[in-house]
């Protein structure tokens, strides 16, 4: 048998006319792969660096490659400095470096110990190692799982397309917005919306109910997640694509001649999972409410 012979069996598409399970894991697992490269070497794209020149002469010996950004100072000047101070003080969940004490969650996104961490993935590094593993952790995992997040969609909806999702994908990680703006609060609605709009079409197009429910799954988590980072100005654009998409799925599916209780009953796991995750949203936000209220009570960004 060939190899484009062994190709063209890979990407043979199930009557349902969805991905084949194998093609729809194979990239996410070469980048789980990737990742557990990267985060195990302790790499990443930092721009702590920038403290180097403030107390040495000559060149980081840390340094790879390019150079520490030093307008990305929300990172390397806030992010860096509380999530080491800390890690000092093992991972409390009201963080003492503030004069008085302060949230580790809101609105800096700390690591700490709490049950919420569970839905902050980004943060699970700094329990298991040290603050490099932690750093190189949470600087790959959003984006790795960007990239995924993309290409799960793109495989769906061109399931013998394995090679040019995978390259869109990784473009689209690439894109100068998240590039500029490389925060796990920009990247992780945008994995929630890209999972999301996969259920959708797994919902309405899956011959097996087993298969549409396990998106309940992603879709569950992914929303407390996305929740978790707060910051709305990146969570209300992809929460619209969403929404818009969603209507769409549902007028094709209805034109296509499937009628309502079917469409429900097809919708109904995503909608699970959605749901399960708002709830989980807000009994976290519950047992902030002091917090929140003094969050939203500041000029900058509560009174935006």
């Amino acid at each position: 048998m060939t190899l484009v012979q062994h190709y063209r069996r890979f990407v043979e598409v199930p009557p349902s006319g969805l991905p084949a399970l194998r093609v729809l894991l194979a990239f996410p697992t070469i980048l789980f792969l990737v990742g557990v490269v990267l985060v195990g070497l302790q790499l990443s794209g930092t721009s702590s660096g920038a403290y180097y020149g403030a107390v040495h002469a000559g060149t980081d010996p840390a340094l790879i490659e390019g150079q520490p950004e030093s307008i990305r100072s929300d990172e390397w000047a806030v992010g860096i400095p509380w999530t080491i101070a800390q890690v000092q003080q093992g991972l409390p969940d009201r963080t003492a470096t503030f004069p008085g004490g302060m949230d580790a969650e809101i609105p800096f996104a700390l690591p700490h110990r709490q049950w919420s961490v569970a839905f902050e993935p980004q943060s699970w590094g700094f329990l298991v190692g040290d603050v490099g593993f932690g750093t190189a952790w949470k600087w790959w995992l959003p984006g790795l799982t960007l990239i995924a997040a993309a290409y799960v969609f793109l495989v769906t909806l061109v399931p013998r397309r394995p090679g040019v999702s995978a390259i869109i994908a990784v473009g689209f990680f690439l894109s100068p917005f998240f590039q500029w703006w490389y925060q796990t609060s920009t990247m992780l609605p945008v994995v929630w919306g890209a999972v999301c709009l996969a259920a959708l079409q797994w919902g309405v197009r899956a011959q097996s109910k087993r298969s549409r429910w396990l998106w309940a799954i992603p879709v569950g988590c992914l929303t407390a997640v996305m929740a978790f980072t707060i910051y709305a100005p990146f969570i209300i654009p992809v929460v619209i694509v969403v929404l818009f998409f969603g209507i769409g799925v549902v007028i094709q599916t209805l034109r296509d001649g499937i009628g309502i209780g079917a469409l429900a009953s097809r919708l109904a796991p995503v909608l699970v999972g959605g749901v399960a995750g708002a709830a989980t949203t807000a009994v976290w936000l519950s047992t902030k409410t002091s917090t929140v209220d003094g969050f939203l009570g500041t000029v900058y960004p509560g009174g935006r």
